[in-house]
């Protein structure tokens, strides 16, 4: 009976050790999902923004003119150091401070408002985040100063 026993206890020890490999295995994978969808979860909360002049922007290629009569438009080749990164989350305003302000890119109206004192535009203000980085994950505000 003792030679039964030892026996049934190192089977159970070969069945514990190959558990604890499979557990291993399977926190592995968790560990791995996790992380990307940390990674994912950082990309889809993640925005760019910009403000400056019409001549700043075009002068760092952030904004070309299209066509003879279109206004500036952004840059299918800009470069996104002249961005600001921001997590959508928690982007709510800028501070604009400028005689005028006109946003480039598009974000739907009612998504957000300009708060405006007696002669110049203060800040922008995001209403609705989800809805207004909804067509883009940039914000590029065109300024008069």
């Amino acid at each position: 009976q003792v030679e039964l026993k030892e026996f049934e206890v190192e089977e159970f020890k070969g069945n514990l050790a190959e558990v604890s490999q499979d557990f291993s295995s399977i926190f592995m994978d968790y560990v791995e999902t996790t992380a990307k969808n940390m990674e994912l979860t950082e990309r889809l909360q993640t925005a760019w923004f910009a403000i400056g002049t019409k001549s700043e922007l075009k002068e760092e290629g952030i904004t070309v003119k299209k066509g003879l009569f279109e206004s500036h438009r952004l840059n299918e080749e800009f470069d996104r150091t002249h961005f600001t990164k921001v997590n959508i989350a928690e982007f709510k305003e800028v501070d604009v401070n400028a005689k005028k302000a006109t946003l480039i890119t598009v974000h739907p109206k009612g998504s957000y408002k300009w708060i405006k004192g007696e002669k110049n535009v203060e800040k922008l203000i995001v209403l609705k985040p989800k809805e207004f980085w909804n067509i883009s994950n940039y914000l590029l505000i065109e300024v008069e100063y």
